[in-house]
């Protein structure tokens, strides 16, 4: 990739000289329409049919150029929205403090200052970088900066009132600039929340065109796949041809070509983001001539490292002559954060165990008239460190539910240790709608207020579950089990045993109390139901763009082993 080659793209496929050319079912002539490149191969060129080691084009996705969210057209609306929120910020300080009477007796200085928050404001949001569009999608990123931003103005105000003794009123001061960053944060969730949305029903925001091996791609795109929210989508790849594994997609069309402008060929494709999954595909100091190639354009280079289900807060850049290290930090399982965390879950406990208790009467009277039995069900499940405590619920199954377990365990519709029927029939009516709403989950506030589980992290399970635990599962024991937690949130019992196990690890591994807002998007992801197969399907007609759409299909996952005995009531 780093050599300049000819400016003509090569069409190679597989078949007799002079037989209709086709690449992989695909007529060369769409492709040249497909790939909008003026220098494609002439209509009389001959097409090779032996192998190469150029760089080639796995077409990935659909249309590039259709449903596309343009974040530069985001700026100046969010603009507005943010001087509307100063404004109100302001004049709801005013009002606090003088009242109805937005102009006080002193004059118009107040209102004049108030008003002068309008522009500060925006410059701050300005300078701290909040308008950059790779991060108007990004929740944590964004309000960090909002708040360093809002802090910075408070100081600076601060600092003028007092120096030049105008005689300001401290309480304008100190109340404005935090009321505007909360108003500015919230509408920046709903715009995200939006945004969400929208990348969830397909739409994109970044086009990107992946550099790398076939099996680095393929698990780019499943990355970028899962993670639908990020507004990535993967529109076609160049990857060397010897890299091409029977591991790859099924499906997959190869359209092979020689590129000698990279910036070209990606804004061809209507991409904007390049990609490099793999810097082996490239020869030494390629990556250096790749961006010299995207000097003047408006597409931005993406080193994707090997590094998977690793968060940012943990890597850190430490260059050394020219050579970029990253520093990953060791997970923290103890310390200050865990106080507050523990302080924090047992507070918010209380408080919900208290507001709740006039719910919890009727559903236990609800559960006492539905089916025989006691209200609650206990049960022994593993904790912190792998210590054992007593998990209390809401009874929604019958009372025979653990002999009746035998008699369906051949009807487990999950992978793994786990035990799950999609309609098990041993819940009861007023059960079921108990499970619905998750109600039946309250009385673990009672754990959470002990200090047995915490409102957040992996789900507490069953001693015989965790002597099934692989290596990589013991690690869930390195803290406190939680109410919910990520793959609750992602797809509750949909996810394969095995997607469960990262998202849990994830959170041991980056657990804050921020980070439970930050998974919050998944809700509105299309996370697929079963583990995706990523396949590929021509359509009949290539009209401007390249139209390769990308499909998941579900595939079956074997179960490595089954329940015991025990029955999970969840």
């Amino acid at each position: 990739m780093g050599k300049h080659v000819s400016q003509s793209w090569t069409l190679r496929a597989h078949g007799r000289e002079g037989s209709t050319r086709t690449i992989d079912g695909v007529p060369a002539a769409h492709l040249r329409t497909a790939l909008r490149i003026d220098s494609l191969i002439s209509s009389g060129a001959s097409v090779a049919t032996e192998a190469t080691e150029t760089p080639q084009l796995l077409a990935l996705a659909e249309n590039p150029r259709a449903r596309v969210v343009n974040l530069d057209e985001w700026v100046i609306p969010m603009a507005m929205v943010d001087a509307a929120a100063a404004g109100i910020a302001a004049l709801a300080v005013l009002a606090v403090r003088f009242g109805l009477e937005l102009v006080p007796s002193s004059g118009g200085y107040y209102l004049i200052l108030a008003i002068s928050l309008v522009p500060a404001w925006l410059l701050t949001l300005t300078l701290a970088g909040t308008y950059d569009t790779r991060f108007i999608a990004a929740g944590a990123e964004q309000y960090r900066r909002i708040v360093n931003g809002a802090a910075w103005l408070l100081a600076i105000m601060t600092f003028i009132a007092f120096a030049l003794h105008s005689g300001v009123s401290r309480s304008l001061v100190l109340l404005s600039v935090p009321v505007v960053a909360l108003l500015t944060i919230i509408e920046r969730f709903a715009a995200r929340k939006f945004l969400h949305r929208r990348f969830a029903a397909g739409w994109t925001a970044h086009r990107v065109v992946a550099i790398g091996s076939t099996v680095e791609i393929a698990d780019l795109v499943r990355h970028m796949h899962r993670a639908s929210y990020s507004g990535f989508r993967v529109v076609a790849a160049v990857t060397p041809r010897e890299a091409v594994c029977p591991s790859l997609p099924e499906g997959v069309s190869w359209a092979g070509c020689e590129l000698d402008n990279v910036a070209a060929a990606v804004a061809g494709l209507g991409a904007d983001t390049l990609v490099l999954a793999g810097s082996h595909v490239l020869a030494r100091g390629g990556l250096r001539q790749l961006s010299w190639e995207l000097e003047g354009t408006k597409i931005d280079l993406v080193v994707a490292p090997a590094l998977t289900d690793i968060a940012g807060p943990r890597i850190r850049i430490r260059p050394v002559e020219g050579l970029p290290l990253l520093h990953i930090d060791r997970p923290q399982f103890a310390g200050v954060r865990r106080i507050v965390k523990t302080s924090i879950d047992r507070a918010i406990a209380a408080v919900l165990l208290l507001g709740l208790s006039p719910l919890l009467i009727l559903v236990g009277i609800g559960v006492k008239i539905s089916s025989r039995g006691p209200i609650l069900f206990r049960q022994t499940r593993v904790g912190l460190n792998g210590e054992h405590f007593r998990l209390l619920k809401v009874r929604t199954m019958v009372r025979t539910a653990e002999s009746d377990r035998r008699r369906l365990e051949h009807l487990n519709q999950h992978d793994g240790v786990l035990f799950k029927l999609r309609k098990d029939p041993r819940t009861t009516r007023f059960g079921r709608l108990l499970r619905r709403f998750s109600i039946d989950e309250v009385p673990q506030l009672w754990n959470v207020l002990k200090g047995d589980m915490s409102l957040v992290g992996p789900r507490p399970p069953l001693p015989s579950e965790v002597e099934r635990y692989g290596f990589d599962a013991h690690r869930r024991l390195l803290v406190k089990p939680g109410i919910t937690g990520l793959w609750q949130v992602s797809g509750r019992s949909d996810l394969s045993w095995e997607e469960s196990v990262r998202l849990d690890l994830h959170y041991v591994d980056h657990w804050s109390i921020g980070l439970w807002g930050q998974a919050s998007p998944q809700r509105y992801a299309s996370t697929p139901k079963r583990c995706p197969r990523l396949s590929m399907r021509w359509r009949p007609r290539v009209p401007d763009g390249l139209r390769v759409q990308i499909m998941a299909r579900g595939s079956t996952i074997s179960a490595s082993s089954r329940g015991s005995g025990e029955t999970r009531d969840q």
